[in-house]
């Protein structure tokens, strides 16, 4: 990749753009599920917009960006865009996403074909050490991937007890004696860790995460 040598005069064709449209700042920084200050920072050129960002900037704006920000475009890498279906904490998960469901453009890849990709935004600190507030999972439905769980994976969960039904990321560990965990990555002590038995009703593993992005 070259080296950006106008990171204003980029910032000037975004915020140009989007005045020409008519879009809000606020209303780019819900399509793009960020900060409004990022996209003020993006538009003062004191940021660059990464790969993927800039493929969303394109579509929505209609402007040829990527090469300003120095990307070579003659083998593009390729995007898909994926549903954001929830966020961790309090609700319910479905994979049957509405059909107004934001979606994120995510980078293209090769494991699982053919398997739906969904995403999620983390919205606790449960995965600080891996994901922070803000960030997005992707994930696979786990009865499609054709593998067991195994240490290190990391998981979309759902906590089903009644009182407390959440939305959840976790990382799986393995016990001594082989059981499987679904435990966070974070340093507070008071979050919960959930067995993944057979016969635990209490959590229900929904997907593998396979990739995850950070618009801030």
């Amino acid at each position: 990749m070259n080296r950006l040598s106008d990171p204003e005069a980029l910032g000037r064709r975004i915020r140009e753009a989007r005045k020409r449209l008519g879009i809000k700042q606020s209303e780019m920084a819900e399509r793009f599920q960020t900060q409004q200050s990022t996209i003020s920072r993006w538009e003062r050129g004191q940021l660059t917009p990464d790969y993927v960002s800039l493929i969303q900037l394109e579509i929505l704006l209609g402007e040829s960006l990527l090469t300003d920000a120095g990307y070579p475009v003659e083998e593009p890498i390729p995007v898909t865009r994926v549903p954001v279906i929830a966020s961790t904490g309090p609700g319910c998960l479905s994979l049957a996403p509405d059909r107004a469901a934001p979606r994120l453009s995510v980078l293209a890849d090769d494991r699982y074909p053919g398997v739906e990709r969904y995403s999620v935004k983390i919205a606790d600190h449960s995965m600080e050490d891996a994901y922070p507030v803000g960030s997005f999972v992707v994930f696979v439905p786990v009865g499609e991937i054709g593998r067991q769980l195994r240490q290190g994976d990391r998981i979309v969960m759902t906590d089903d007890r009644p009182e407390s039904q959440r939305v959840l990321a976790r990382e799986v560990s393995v016990g001594k004696a082989g059981d499987l965990w679904a435990v966070p990555c974070s340093a507070d002590p008071s979050l919960d860790r959930f067995a993944l038995s057979a016969d635990n009703a209490s959590a229900t593993v929904v997907g593998l995460v396979v990739q995850s992005v950070r618009l801030e």
